[in-house]
């Protein structure tokens, strides 16, 4: 006996549902995996930083101070100047400001720390990002922070990278500039910039002015 075509028809509807939940189901697994795989890779990543963190706040100050010392409206391209101290840079401040600055830490008589401060004229926004280096030369981590008043926003940002520079996961998060209160990037306009990744030390803009004045331990 032949089944009647409305049977017909929930039957291939129940298939289908079932498949689909089947799938969703399969997905979810190999999703929560990837994932688990790529924590994995991370963690040792995640403490290796937690080692840098810790040697920057012992050491204190910075060992470098580099910044960009063109002019910030008129300049094609940046002219990087290293200070001695930060001292000397707060100094020279005093009668050209500088809008992009990297503080360079150094272990060893290498470069594993580099925090950048980017920002304008208007003071209207301004842009940080920590970037962490492995004694070999290749990016490790990256936070930035970008701080501004059009839209009243922070945007956090952290890169994780192994060490032939693929980048193995990055967070977002949107947060209200008063409250911290975090908020979905769709329900408000505000201003965003696109973090400056330098995947090894020698890719640096300024890197030919990294040689350590640093004794090694």
């Amino acid at each position: 006996m032949k089944n009647p075509p409305g049977k017909l028809t929930l039957i291939l509807l129940i298939l289908l549902i079932f498949s689909c939940l089947t799938f969703a189901q399969t997905n979810k697994i190999e999703t929560a995996e990837k994932s688990a795989q790529t924590d994995k890779l991370v963690k040792p990543i995640e403490d290796y930083a937690k080692t840098i963190a810790d040697f920057v706040e012992k050491v204190g100050k910075q060992h470098l101070v580099i910044a960009d010392a063109s002019d910030y409206n008129e300049a094609k391209k940046p002219v990087w100047k290293k200070f001695a101290s930060e001292d000397e840079f707060e100094k020279a401040r005093e009668t050209t400001e500088a809008y992009t600055i990297a503080y360079v830490w150094q272990r060893s008589g290498k470069t594993v720390a580099v925090n950048f401060t980017y920002s304008s004229p208007s003071g209207d926004w301004a842009h940080f990002v920590l970037c962490v280096y492995r004694a070999d030369g290749t990016l490790a981590k990256v936070d930035s922070r970008l701080n501004t008043f059009y839209g009243d926003a922070t945007i956090l940002r952290t890169f994780y990278f192994d060490a032939k520079g693929k980048k193995l996961k990055e967070t977002v998060k949107y947060q209200d500039l008063q409250s911290d209160e975090i908020f979905d990037p769709k329900t408000r306009d505000f201003y965003d910039q696109d973090v400056k990744i330098y995947k090894t030390v020698s890719t640096l803009p300024f890197a030919n002015l990294l040689k350590s004045r640093v004794k090694k331990k």
